[in-house]
């Protein structure tokens, strides 16, 4: 079987894109109820939202955070600029269009970074925690709520990111266990 590539993700998130939050929103009831509130909770200041989809959590972030999402579907991005634009959030919303492998963001810039069921579709999701936490200020955080098992080893979270910080990736981690986690 051939690897995932990026071409692949965008081609079918483009193509599942108006189906996304009704298929999202049944499962997470079912089966992860609460973990998106959870995760945006913990976001504080200027965040990074890696695979922003069709902005499901923009509505959910504190009036006094600001967030730049990240997206590599054209399709995704143009149905979360549409709940940017109804919910209000421009002033304090940014929305581009992105690889979250290959973050185009300067180091340090992130109090927080928030990843939401997603590492499961990137191709490379280390990569992917990798320049999550490059973006990261000193001190930041990264806030993954994601459901297992996956594809890799990040997938298999269930709220929030490991509690302490892993050898192939050096940084701060959110402060919540990971319940029933073997790593």
């Amino acid at each position: 079987m051939r690897a995932l590539t990026d071409a692949d993700v965008r081609r079918v998130f483009d193509r599942l894109a108006d189906r996304y939050d009704s298929q999202m929103l049944t499962w997470e009831r079912r089966l992860l109820p609460g973990s998106r509130e959870w995760a945006v909770r913990q976001a504080r200041g200027h965040v990074v939202e890696i695979a922003v989809g069709t902005g499901l959590n923009l509505p959910l972030y504190d009036a006094d955070t600001t967030v730049v999402g990240i997206e590599l579907s054209e399709r995704m991005l143009e149905l979360a600029r549409r709940r940017v634009a109804q919910a209000g959030l421009g002033e304090r919303v940014e929305l581009r269009q992105g690889d979250v492998q290959r973050l185009d963001l300067p180091d340090g810039v992130a109090d927080t970074v928030v990843s939401t069921f997603t590492m499961c579709t990137i191709p490379d999701p280390l990569a992917a925690s990798r320049e999550a936490y490059r973006v990261l200020k000193p001190g930041g955080r990264f806030v993954l709520a994601e459901h297992g098992p996956g594809c890799g080893c990040w997938s298999r979270c269930r709220y929030g990111s490991r509690p302490t910080t892993s050898p192939a990736i050096r940084g701060p981690t959110s402060s919540r266990p990971v319940s029933g986690s073997s790593w």
